[in-house]
This record gives structure tokens, C-alpha cells and sequence, in this order.
């Protein structure tokens, strides 16, 4: 399977902006991935909100924190994300108060000048946590830059185009990485609310991040 579109339009220009302007309000939340390319270009800021790195996610006791912020912000959209999911799978999807709700990938730049983002880093999204090895990854892109800001999948033969508001959809066990984009200057950014879905021993599908 390859990655599809779930809904080209799933948000709107006034809640893409809404979306985008609360990620910013709460960068103090942000939390620096420990990526290498951090540390060769200085100027490109790495951050997923709330918390760092995936396995964090399923603690506990930093779940139940986040939540609380994230649902705050963004309980709006979270609804709206489970009723469109419910309707794509024909069945009943919901949250679980044991998994960290959907974030964001963010990456900012303070350069006033053009700063490439040339990393490829092929991988396929698994969570030895999880019971269910059929998990789904689904993103919603908040902000593109100018050059895009896609996926790559079979070897970097094919590219998933990205729109700013669409929700889309791929198989977990897809190899896959983020397209190598370009920031123009500093008032550009590329965000992406990212989530999966999976199938629990219950016959329950849940959406997580």
C-alpha cells in the first residue's frame, strides 16, 4: 500500500492559522529532538510538542501531563480528527488515556538566509510497546515552506506530495523519510501533526501519537 490522501481539505485556512499560532505560543514546551543534523546546521531547530523522543510516550506519567496540555489547545481538533478517522475506517476510533494524544513535528530557522534541510532518514514506524503490528501513520501539514516538504518512500523513487490542511495515511511498515526541503529565510517553518492508529486486543482502534 502506499500513502494516500484521507481528505484534501480536512482543515481549513482559519484553523491551519489557529493550528499554527498556538504551536507558537507554546514554544516553551517544545522539546529538541537528539538528531546529528541539529548539530551540522545550527540554524535549523529540530522540536516535536510536548515531549522528546517517541518511547517517553508511553510513560505514564508523562502522559498524563501532556494530555492535559495538548487537549487544552487542541481538544477541538482532536474531535474532529477521531470523527473523520471513525468515518474513514467505518468503525468506531478513539484516544486512550495510556497513549501520548497526536503533537507536531516543527522545524524553524533564525537564518535570514536560504538553509537546506538535506537529511534522508528511511524508516518505518513501529512501537514495540503496541500490541498490534498493523499500525497506520497519518500526518496533517499545518505549514510548508516554499520548496514543499514531502514524503519519500520506495528508495526515493517516489514522493507522497504534501498540502498544507490535507490528512494522509500510509502503513506503518512502509519504509519512508521526510523529503529534503529549503527555507527560503526565518518566516518560513515546516509543521506536521503527526499520529498513528492501531488495533488493540478489544477490537478497538485507537489514535495516538
Amino acid at each position: 500500500m502506499s500513502p494516500k490522501i484521507i481528505d484534501n481539505d480536512f482543515l481549513s485556512k482559519d484553523e491551519i492559522e489557529d493550528i499554527r499560532t498556538k504551536v507558537f505560543l507554546m514554544k516553551e514546551h517544545w522539546v529538541a529532538l537528539d538528531l546529528k543534523e541539529d548539530k551540522t546546521f545550527n540554524s535549523i531547530v529540530t522540536r516535536m510538542m510536548p515531549a522528546g523522543m517517541y518511547a517517553p510516550h508511553f510513560d505514564i506519567n508523562n502522559v498524563l501531563e501532556n494530555n492535559k496540555l495538548m487537549n487544552g489547545n487542541f481538544s477541538v481538533y482532536y474531535n474532529k480528527i477521531k470523527e473523520k478517522l471513525s468515518a474513514y475506517y467505518d468503525m468506531p476510533v478513539d484516544y486512550s488515556p495510556n497513549f501520548q494524544l497526536p503533537g507536531f513535528h516543527i522545524f524553524v530557522t533564525n537564518s535570514l538566509d536560504k538553509v537546506a534541510y538535506p537529511h534522508v532518514n528511511f524508516h518505518r514506524d513501529g512501537f514495540k510497546n503496541l500490541y498490534s503490528k498493523n499500525i497506520d501513520s497519518i500526518v496533517i501539514p499545518i505549514s510548508l515552506p516554499k520548496t514543499g516538504g514531502s514524503l519519500l518512500f520506495s528508495n526515493s523513487t517516489k514522493v507522497f506530495p504534501y498540502i498544507e490542511g490535507m490528512m494522509g495515511i500510509w502503513p506503518g511498515n512502509l519504509v519512508h523519510s521526510i523529503e529534503p526541503f529549503t527555507f527560503s529565510n526565518s518566516s518560513e517553518c515546516r509543521i506536521t501533526m503527526q499520529m498513528h492508529v492501531t488495533m488493540l486486543p478489544d477490537a478497538k482502534r485507537i489514535i495516538f501519537w
